[in-house]
């Protein structure tokens, strides 16, 4: 076993770390809000055997509270990438999922430019590596609570998503990238309206509206010029 605690450039930098010292064929991170539920790990490592072309299982995730209750089920929904690009959206539910080597040597190292989405990018590129299944098994437990990266840090997640939109999915040829920019940007728009900048929110609602037009960029820009006028 390696261990080590010292500064790092943020959680894909750490993690990057950790695994330049690994040598197991099954890979995986957890970050320290979040569990394994009993018997995860026998479950994943079943299901990669039963599997031969497999790089990447995952199944579903409970998301609890601070106080550990629970407040609803994540399901994992199927590796469709298009669906997943056009929507902006990761059906890996990721504190439930292992990958093995291969994976790694194909998407890794983890971008350690992003933020929010590296584990989003990492599933993507590992998918071209093999297959990524979804099993309907409960894995992991999720934390949530106002001080966790899923439950806060509009300001950086915002970012995230233009970056995303304007790094990954730009030339990146993969099916539903154009769609995928303009939901980033919506994202990003909401993101930007929560943390109070909403000229930032303003300019990327229109963005989104100019790429794909939806009720739901509409309603939000709308929002955010109505907050601008009347604080």
């Amino acid at each position: 076993m390696w261990w080590v605690s010292e500064p790092d450039r943020g959680q894909a930098h750490a993690l990057n770390k950790g695994f330049a010292h690994t040598r197991g064929e099954v890979l995986g991170w957890l970050a320290s809000d979040d569990a394994l539920l009993p018997g995860a790990v026998s479950r994943v490592v079943e299901e990669l055997d039963r599997r031969p072309g497999a790089v990447l299982v995952y199944g579903e995730a409970l998301f609890v509270g601070e106080a550990g209750e629970e407040i609803f089920a994540l399901e994992p929904r199927p590796f469709d990438v298009e669906a997943m690009v056009g929507a902006a959206a990761n059906h890996v539910v990721q504190p439930g999922s292992l990958f093995t080597r291969k994976a790694w040597d194909v998407a890794g190292p983890l971008n350690e430019d992003a933020h929010y989405l590296f584990d989003f990018e990492f599933a993507l590129a590992a998918g071209q590596a093999g297959d990524v299944v979804p099993i309907a098994d409960r894995l992991a437990l999720y934390r949530v609570h106002p001080e966790s990266k899923s439950g806060g840090g509009s300001l950086l997640k915002a970012r995230d998503y233009v970056r995303f939109a304007d790094e990954f999915l730009a030339g990146s040829g993969l099916p539903g990238a154009a769609r995928g920019r303009a939901a980033a940007y919506l994202a990003a728009g909401d993101y930007f309206y929560d943390a109070g900048e909403l000229a930032q929110a303003r300019r990327y609602l229109t963005r989104s509206l100019r790429l794909r037009p939806s009720r739901r960029a509409v309603g939000l820009l709308a929002r955010t010029v109505a907050r601008s006028v009347v604080p």
